[in-house]
């Protein structure tokens, strides 16, 4: 049985391009994660074989249950390399006794 990879952003560039890889190799079952079901890059996905999901970001359980029974994901994330590392701020901000 072939694993399942969950595809954020699949109704964007990146994410639509490692969507199409995994359908085409054909060894995957590929959940593809959109923000609207009736977008271009969704009605192809779904007619390729992939399983269409709407995804809100902003709402943990839709993520969850876009994880739920996965295997693998895919996720790209937006970096901002000027911004503080916020991993930093908050063991300066809650362990002051580390300093």
């Amino acid at each position: 049985m072939p694993e399942t990879v969950t595809v954020f952003g699949a109704d964007r560039e990146e994410g639509n391009s490692v969507a199409v890889f995994l359908l085409q190799d054909g060894m995957w079952k590929v959940r593809a994660c959109v923000a609207d079901l009736s977008s271009p890059h969704a009605k192809v996905l779904e007619s390729a074989g992939a399983d269409i999901i709407t995804v809100n970001y902003d709402d943990e359980s839709s993520i969850d249950i876009a994880l739920k029974d996965s295997d693998k994901c895919f996720v790209l994330t937006n970096t901002d390399f000027l911004a503080p590392d916020p991993l930093q701020l908050f063991q300066w901000e809650r362990l002051p006794w580390m300093l």
